[in-house]
């Protein structure tokens, strides 16, 4: 069976970088994983300004294809993101 790719979804005021052990963990068991960067340490970014950077950072080079199925880890803040994104975003988030 294909395993999914797994997105890490960080918190506020982070970027991706305490997930690296669990990236080389992931990866260590056959696990595609991606860690997205986006802005989320401005006082200026509302959650659904977060959504939308995730978006974008879904489909930029190193991102996901397109239609591709994934699975998330995340932390924190995170949490909230790909709950403001799977709601702003329903067809994306249905495939």
């Amino acid at each position: 069976m294909q395993k999914n790719t797994v997105v890490l979804i960080h918190g506020y005021a982070e970027k991706g970088e305490s997930f690296q052990a669990w990236k080389s963990n992931l990866e260590a068991r056959g696990y595609n994983v991606k860690v997205l960067g986006y802005t989320s340490l401005s006082d200026e970014v509302t959650l659904k300004d977060i959504a939308e950077g995730f978006e974008r950072a879904l489909h930029l080079p190193g991102g996901l294809k397109n239609d591709e199925p994934f699975d998330v880890i995340v932390h924190s803040t995170g949490m909230l993101v790909i709950r403001t994104w799977l709601t702003a975003y329903p067809a994306a988030s249905s495939t």
